[in-house]
């Protein structure tokens, strides 16, 4: 719609009114609310509601019943057509997909009124009356002419000077060769709630949101004072902060009965920068734009980057193995998974309470490790069994508990390889060092 000077008419003394003087003031009112609204909020156009006849698809024609919309003009349709007054498009049987928009021209011009030349021109509204009660008395009734919307149908184009449209559908032929409607495509909208798929998917991420929420905070209570607390436990406190920092705002959309799309974007897009920064990779994650006329594509990447992120902090990433005392000094592990040995790294934690770290050097150089075969004849040798390292700084994916220390099983050599057929390891404890408590800790590799 052309957007040329709107004046505001002026009400006087003597002043011969004139149908133009009614235009104007119409103009102007609607001039007036248009530029409040596109100034206070971006992107506020987009359906409302749109209902089409399905049926009908089966024949190779989109029909509509009702719209509820607003054109990036700002002007408000909300209309049922009857029967054979509704908007109608004829699918060709050559093409396999359209996208469908509402469009109306691009006027303020009504045809078909009584006395006024017929010029031919695309016209936005038709003549109509409507019988109509006076508000005051019922009783009195009038007939008044109103304007009616001339909507159309038409395939979806990126530029026409003549119409402003706004796209609601896309259909798609189908297994059987018939079309039907393409429930997976977001149009432009007003309210999320309007549309179902888009609605269904966002209340998905929000329960998935919510339980990994309620999960940290259900994990806090067990954590203890935040002084004590260890790499593992400051994890989990900076998660719980950060889904804290966004989650009753996501909450609260989820239950509104209208919610903004670029809102309820926007929040899910703070907590993706929030979880990013618990990535060690972040730059392969690019923060979504939201683009208001490409919603399929805008959320598609929200709920993509969500489910990932999400899954990457709750994924296992260490997991303890079950170590078998056979007495105070021999320790076992059995039937050990062989993806573990071959594709993951195995991890000694010791907790030993002494007044000196010695006990660390000692543990790495006297601690032995063999398969079960083995151990008996390396403890009577005195020869090494499978190198033990220790960790000064254990690897993020490792889940540290506070006091242990971190020994890595070094996965070569002879011994090693009898470890791996065998698939199981003893550890061999001597009694300078009887005492100590011992975990094993298994961690995938990435």
């Amino acid at each position: 719609m052309q957007h040329n000077n709107v004046y505001k008419p002026v009400w006087a003394e003597g002043l011969m009114l004139s149908q133009q003087h009614l235009q104007l003031f119409d103009q102007y009112q609607q001039a007036q609310l248009v530029g409040v609204q596109q100034s206070l909020k971006d992107n506020a156009f987009g359906i409302e509601r749109c209902v089409f006849d399905e049926s009908a698809l089966a024949k190779g024609v989109v029909k509509l019943h009702s719209i509820s919309a607003i054109f990036k003009s700002g002007r408000h349709i909300q209309h049922v057509f009857t029967e054979h007054e509704a908007p109608m498009f004829e699918l060709d049987d050559t093409k396999n997909e359209y996208t469908i928009s509402i469009a109306l021209a691009n006027n303020h011009s009504v045809s078909n009124i009584q006395g006024y030349p017929q010029t031919g021109q695309l016209s936005a509204y038709d003549c109509d009356f409507v019988e109509l009660q006076d508000a005051h008395d019922p009783n009195r009734k009038a007939e008044v002419m109103v304007a009616k919307p001339k909507l159309m149908l038409v395939e979806h184009s990126a530029s026409n000077s003549f119409i402003e449209q706004l796209p609601c559908i896309k259909v798609r032929r189908g297994e059987h060769g018939l079309f039907e409607l393409d429930h997976n495509y977001i149009p432009p909208v007003l309210n999320i709630k309007a549309h179902a798929y888009l609605s269904e998917r966002i209340n998905k991420l929000v329960n998935m949101i919510e339980a990994k929420y309620m999960a940290l905070l259900t994990n806090r209570a067990s954590m203890g004072i935040v002084e004590d607390f260890g790499p593992t436990e400051l994890k989990h406190f900076l998660l719980l902060q950060a889904f804290s920092s966004v989650f009753p705002e996501i909450k609260q959309f989820s239950s509104a009965t209208r919610v903004s799309p670029d809102s309820l974007f926007m929040s899910l897009n703070k907590l993706i920068c929030q979880l990013i920064n618990f990535e060690p990779d972040g730059s392969q994650f690019e923060l979504p734009s939201y683009e208001h006329q490409d919603l399929t594509h805008s959320f598609g990447l929200i709920e993509s980057h969500i489910q990932t992120l999400i899954g990457s902090i709750s994924a296992a990433r260490s997991s303890d193995l079950a170590l078998t005392a056979i007495s105070q000094s021999i320790f076992e592990l059995k039937e050990l998974d062989s993806n573990s040995l071959t594709r993951g790294e195995i991890y000694i934690a010791a907790f030993y309470e002494h007044e000196s770290t010695q006990w660390i050097e000692l543990f790495a150089e006297q601690v032995k490790l063999a398969a079960p075969s083995q151990l008996e004849i390396l403890i009577a040798s005195a020869l090494g069994g499978v190198k033990l390292t220790h960790c000064q700084r254990p690897p993020n994916r490792v889940s540290v508990k506070g006091g242990y220390e971190y020994f890595k099983v070094e996965p070569h050599g002879a011994a090693w390889e009898q470890v791996v057929q065998e698939l199981a390891l003893r550890i061999f404890v001597p009694f300078s060092l009887q005492g100590v408590k011992l975990e094993v800790v298994s961690v995938a590799n990435t």
